[in-house]
């Protein structure tokens, strides 16, 4: 099937880190969750990592007001890396792409996607993977996604337009 978005490379270049769900929920409506790389493991285990450290070290006469700032921040600290990773994933609703990751959300009108392309870019983006979609749409815009596999979401994408 000939479709008008860039073909991706293969859906094998795609590490199955984490398997994805493509399940129809409520009849058109498809959900692609995002691959994750083990760097991103790495990151959460680093961070916990040091915030036990520090915990550790610091000394048993802390106070409540400094040890109550400490935890506030190992909770954000911890918190938002493990929200993003059981949260970020892709669904395509009706004639909108809807990127969810943690408390971020973004939505691109499918009829405005212009390109599809494979990437590697290490840019700040709602995916948990190195292996990347650019998906440029609008005029001039970018988001850069990570579905578990590219192959089955290009062609969701173009099935849904």
């Amino acid at each position: 099937m000939r479709t008008r978005f860039a073909r991706c490379a293969s859906a094998k270049s795609v590490p199955n880190v984490r398997p994805h769900l493509n399940m129809v929920l409520g009849g058109m409506d498809k959900k692609f969750s995002s691959a994750v790389d083990w760097w991103y493991y790495g990151i959460i285990a680093f961070t916990v990592v040091v915030l036990a450290g520090t915990w550790i070290s610091l000394p048993n006469t802390l106070d409540s007001v400094s040890s109550a700032v400490f935890i506030a921040s190992a909770v954000f600290a911890l918190g938002l890396p493990l929200w993003m990773l059981f949260s970020t994933y892709y669904l395509i609703s009706g004639p909108e792409l809807i990127i969810r990751s943690g408390p971020f959300k973004w939505k691109v009108t499918i009829s405005t996607i212009q390109s599809i392309t494979p990437t590697r870019s290490p840019l700040s983006s709602p995916a948990l993977s190195l292996n990347r979609l650019e998906i440029k749409h609008g005029s001039g815009r970018v988001v850069l996604v990570s579905p578990a596999n590219h192959e089955q979401f290009i062609e969701a994408l173009s099935n849904a337009n």
